[in-house]
């Protein structure tokens, strides 16, 4: 038989609680409103209560539950609501992970909206937010620090199936990136997008950095409705394009966390810089597609763009691509995760024709360039 003194008599066994929810349990059982705040601190570290230490709630609330039943199934579906109220950059990652098995540091990044410069801003760090999903047994950090810097299921942890999902998965990532190259000659050759104010890719890290925070692309757009008057200068100003690509079904975590990362971006001391957003897959799932239209993005259906036999000659590249890189069940060091240089060079050199194809500027009539056969005419002048 337990006392009151006791957080376990507070606590069923599988069950997940808040800090507010203990401390009221507490105050029901007789406690005063002080004392129960102190019974559940310093009572945490007694008698098998786990308390998070890495994962904090809003207003610095923890949560608990016994020791035991931390990282199991039923665990993680009640921390599933938990964190959407809470901390969405973690719920959106936790359910990619669910999903996929496995998230690349770059997909992390964008779903979680980390900052790059941690010192800039009050949001969690990339590193404490990994930190607090280790904490509670959803997923193990692999191959830290090299390009294949991936979280994966625990149950998967250190296994073959890891090193091939991981290995799938950056393919898919250098996919994602050659598609929004595509998109942006798309939209460049539209008069969309400025042709030159293309922020640099970090081939490193495959993303770009747009006011401390990742993007597949970023640039800007003079398009008259987009343009911003700014009276100081007496003149206007280009609204920024970012881009987010996938190579699978668009979910409504992507989206969420694309919204995230525009909202933080434009977020400044005495205004709010409009941005706007681009994302496009081959397919959306409904609530993706919804969100999108809620946020104003616009939302770019792949195969509708590009026609069904364009983009499945995109996915046999990727297959391919998987060939080249060679038998995933082998993947077991971190060093036999090609370079992604060299995954993008494959895939642009393919790519590139494909561009070329489907891909073409507005045609001038009575100019060299108008004519197929002349397109070599200006640099043979």
């Amino acid at each position: 038989m337990t006392s009151n003194f006791d957080l376990t008599h507070h606590v069923r066994g599988e069950e997940l609680l808040t800090s507010s929810e203990l401390i009221g349990r507490c105050v029901a059982a007789g406690f005063a409103q002080v004392n129960a705040r102190q019974l559940v601190r310093r009572g945490s570290s007694r008698n098998g209560v786990w308390r998070s230490e890495k994962l904090v709630l809003q207003n610095n609330s923890r949560l608990f539950c016994h020791s035991s039943f931390k990282g199991s199934q039923k665990f993680i579906t009640l921390l599933l609501p938990i964190l959407a109220q809470e901390r969405p950059g973690l719920h959106r990652v936790l359910r990619k992970l669910l999903l996929d098995e496995v998230v690349l540091k770059p997909h992390a990044q964008m779903l979680l909206a980390s900052p790059i410069d941690a010192k800039k801003v009050r949001y969690p760090t990339y590193e404490s937010e990994i930190a607090a999903l280790e904490e509670i047994l959803a997923g193990q950090l692999e191959a830290e620090g090299t390009l294949g810097e991936r979280l994966v299921m625990k149950k998967l942890s250190g296994t073959m199936s890891s090193s091939a999902a991981g290995l799938s998965a950056q393919t898919a990532f250098q996919v994602e990136i050659a598609l929004t190259n595509i998109l942006i000659e798309y939209f460049r050759r539209q008069n969309f997008i400025s042709w030159n104010a293309v922020v640099g890719r970090e081939v490193q890290g495959g993303l770009i950095p747009f006011n401390n925070y990742p993007f597949f692309a970023a640039t800007f757009s003079w398009i008259s409705p987009l343009a911003r008057w700014d009276p100081a200068a007496g003149k206007s100003k280009p609204t920024p394009v970012v881009f987010h690509a996938c190579a699978g079904p668009c979910t409504v975590w992507d989206v969420e966390g694309l919204a995230a990362r525009i909202e933080r971006a434009g977020a400044n001391k005495t205004s709010r810089l409009g941005i706007m957003g681009i994302v496009a897959a081959a397919n959306f799932e409904p609530d993706a597609w919804k969100k999108a239209k809620e946020e104003g993005f616009l939302a770019i259906n792949l195969r509708q763009l590009f026609g069904d036999f364009a983009f499945d000659a995109i996915l046999q590249v990727q297959e391919l691509l998987k060939n080249v890189c060679g038998d995933p069940k082998k993947a077991k060091d971190d060093e036999y995760f090609p370079s992604p240089l060299f995954m993008v060079t494959v895939l642009d050199s393919v790519l590139s024709i494909f561009s070329c194809c489907f891909v073409r500027s507005p045609q001038v009539i009575d100019t060299p360039e108008s004519c197929g056969a002349c397109s070599g005419y200006r640099s043979l002048r």
